[in-house]
């Protein structure tokens, strides 16, 4: 159970963020399973899925222990850093990254060892930190998934389209509990989780820059966690009216977003929303058509 800050009273709600696990990991099964034994798929996607799976599962497991146990943040970061061993070991991607006025770079043994940890790290820790309202990190990760879905199929990549789908599938799914006022959080499993299956897409469907530009939220956001020392939350200060007002130091996204007026906690997530759908279409199109 864990306290909704936003709520008068902090009503105890209800830690369900495996259920997404279990969802993915599901679908991601039955897509072996048509493989295997109906054919029609191809075979040399079963070692991808599998690795993508393990790490998934190996991220989740971390977020379980950080929701029940409490790990420091330190513990935290090194042990999703480690989660990427399966999908380093298998070498999936390209192995090379486009820098601006260098182009196309070969990093040969680098982008297992150092880029896919480094990636899945980022992006699962990223992921977690704008969080914490009714909906937001569920309905953040569905636009996400949603849109690395729709650019891996413009690219020819089917499979990263495909377990990005199933993903935001299991996170609709959750969003019908977590949404405002949430009867089920998601905790630090639902954004490790959804954090490391953005970075494993990214990966296997060789669009780290895409992947960049989408998450450019999560760098302001970064800052502004930073500028307190990552002492700050995501929360705000309920009125008697049940709007949000922004404490008194900014230290979220979400506080810039209730300096806009009288809103209330859902629409804060809705304008993050908005915002976060806006982003990942002009990263769509900037890298689609190789502007950047």
């Amino acid at each position: 159970m864990k306290p909704d800050m936003n709520k008068k009273g902090k009503p105890e709600v209800p830690l369900a963020g495996i259920s997404v696990v279990f969802g993915f990991v599901g679908g991601m099964f039955l897509y072996v399973f048509l493989v295997v034994w109906l054919g029609g798929f191809s075979v040399n996607d079963v070692p991808i899925v599998l690795a993508i799976l393990c790490t998934a599962l190996i991220i989740g497991l971390i977020g379980v222990f950080d929701d029940f146990l409490d790990i420091s943040r330190g513990k935290r970061v090194l042990m999703t850093f480690l989660a990427s061993v399966p999908l380093a070991s298998l070498g999936a991607g390209k192995h090379s990254m486009v820098f601006p006025f260098f182009g196309e770079v070969r990093l040969g043994l680098l982008y297992p060892s150092l880029v896919i940890p480094l990636g899945v790290m980022g992006a699962a820790n990223g992921f977690n930190m704008l969080a914490g309202l009714n909906g937001l990190e569920a309905g953040m990760g569905i636009i996400l998934a949603l849109a690395f879905a729709i650019y891996a199929k413009l690219i020819g990549e089917g499979l990263t389209a495909l377990y990005m789908l199933v993903l935001a599938s299991a996170l609709l799914a959750f969003l019908l509990f977590n949404r405002y006022p949430a009867k089920a959080f998601g905790g630090n499993t639902l954004t490790y989780f959804v954090g490391t299956l953005l970075a494993c897409a990214a990966v296997t469907a060789n669009m780290e820059k895409f992947a960049l530009l989408c998450f450019g939220l999560y760098y302001l956001e970064f800052v502004l966690k930073a500028k307190g020392k990552f002492r700050g939350t995501t929360f705000g200060v309920i009125t008697e009216g049940g709007t949000l007002d922004p404490p008194r130091e900014t230290h979220s996204l979400t506080h810039i977003v209730m300096k806009l007026g009288k809103l209330k906690e859902w629409q804060v997530v809705v304008v993050l929303w908005v915002a976060q759908s806006l982003v990942c279409a002009l990263a769509g199109f900037l890298c689609y058509y190789r502007i950047v």
